[in-house]
């Protein structure tokens, strides 16, 4: 796994890190169909699990477990910061969220 992270991002996601230990956790889940596919993302400080996919990115562990590396099955990753949308996602498919918040 290949993951980006801009610079105005990286420096929130130190802000926000409670400890260096942390990994930051990248999770999506499938929400429904009907006339689209909804995913859900979300952002958490999380420790690395055994089965997870992981990536270092600027001095900043980034983990996925397997259900989301298989639901966004993207080779690349970036990760941005925008003051008016938050967190942003973007895969070597497309534009995966924006405005991703944390989640405990």
């Amino acid at each position: 796994m290949d993951i980006r992270i801009n610079e105005v991002c990286l420096q929130q996601l130190l802000i926000a890190r409670p400890t260096a230990d942390k990994c930051l956790r990248i999770s999506a889940e499938h929400e429904g169909g009907g006339c689209g596919c909804m995913i859900s993302v979300g952002l958490r400080w999380d420790e690395r699990r055994l089965d997870d996919v992981y990536a270092v990115a600027d001095s900043l562990c980034v983990v996925l477990d397997q259900p989301t590396r298989m639901l966004l099955d993207a080779t690349w990753y970036d990760l941005d910061f925008r003051v008016n949308l938050g967190y942003i996602l973007k895969s070597s498919q497309e534009t995966v969220a924006y405005g991703i918040r944390f989640t405990n």
